[in-house]
């Protein structure tokens, strides 16, 4: 019902929209009308009123009145046509990064500024939306590249405050370090493909036993200092089909979670089994 009312107030005939030009226009000639009646009512008045040697005074009289009356006129149309235009500017002016859900919701009827406001809200819109998935990014890319660099200053700790660390251990330390860089790499090129939404995903037979030890032995430091036992259960060998570094961010998010979020001296067991018609 509303949208009926709205849709025969801003048209003049059927299938004719009242736009802002046809509404100025319509303003304009309604004023000259009006002055134009006032200027001949004068006029006519003063013919019998005054001696002829006067009408010219009172005919000049008349016609300034109107030429002034007329631009004080336009000048007030004018005003209130262009007095959405300043709310816009006041509306558009107050609108930041913290107050991108603000929007003009311009009323009134459907002409060029409305179309205007319209189509500057949908920008908004799109622009809320590119820094929701900016923030989201950021907040994936912090908790993603913390664990990879946990592991690497634990162990760089652990070997450096041991005097009496041997070959072996720095070989041990060094194998460490070369997986936690390739695994920030991978991280980073992940990122990257969910921050461009490309699609880059590579689909294959993916090992789930070989990844999850590596993501389980990654993990072990953050484990230990968490006082949480990790445990795999591999019933079976079976490969997934999809991504594996995409497949790595899923499992190590959830193991991670598993630890931070458990009690002391509590255990995250993971278990791989396949029931025939799937993996578990």
């Amino acid at each position: 019902m509303k949208q009926n009312v709205a849709q025969r107030s801003s048209t003049w005939l059927p299938g004719m929209p009242i736009t802002l030009q046809l509404r100025m226009a319509l303003w304009t000639s309604g004023l000259f009308v009006v002055l134009c009646l006032i200027l001949v009512t004068f006029i006519n008045v003063a013919t019998i009123l005054l001696k002829p040697q006067q009408l010219l005074s009172i005919s000049i009289i008349g016609f300034l009145f109107v030429t002034i009356g007329g631009g004080f006129g336009a000048y007030w149309i004018a005003g209130i046509s262009l007095r959405p235009v300043k709310k816009m500017s006041d509306a558009a002016a107050h609108i930041s990064a913290s107050t991108l859900s603000t929007r003009l919701s311009l009323p009134g009827p459907q002409d060029e500024l409305h179309a205007l406001a319209a189509t500057f809200d949908a920008m908004l819109d799109r622009l809320e939306q590119a820094f929701e998935q900016q923030s989201r990014f950021v907040a994936d890319a912090a908790h993603e590249l913390r664990t990879p660099l946990a592991t690497l200053r634990t162990n760089l700790e652990v070997t450096g405050r041991n005097a009496h660390a041997t070959l072996s251990d720095y070989q041990h330390l060094f194998v460490i370090v070369e997986r936690a860089v390739i695994r920030l790499e991978l991280l980073v090129a992940a990122l990257l493909v969910l921050a461009t939404e490309k699609q880059a995903i590579k689909l294959q037979a993916v090992s789930l036993l070989p990844l999850l030890e590596e993501i389980i032995s990654d993990l072990q430091s953050t484990a230990s200092d968490h006082q949480v036992t990790l445990h795999l259960e591999a019933y079976t060998t079976t490969s997934l089909y999809g991504d594996e570094h995409l497949l790595a961010l899923v499992f190590r998010n959830l193991i991670e979670n598993g630890i931070r979020y458990n009690r002391p001296d509590g255990t995250v067991t993971i278990t791989i089994a396949d029931s025939s018609i799937g993996v578990h």
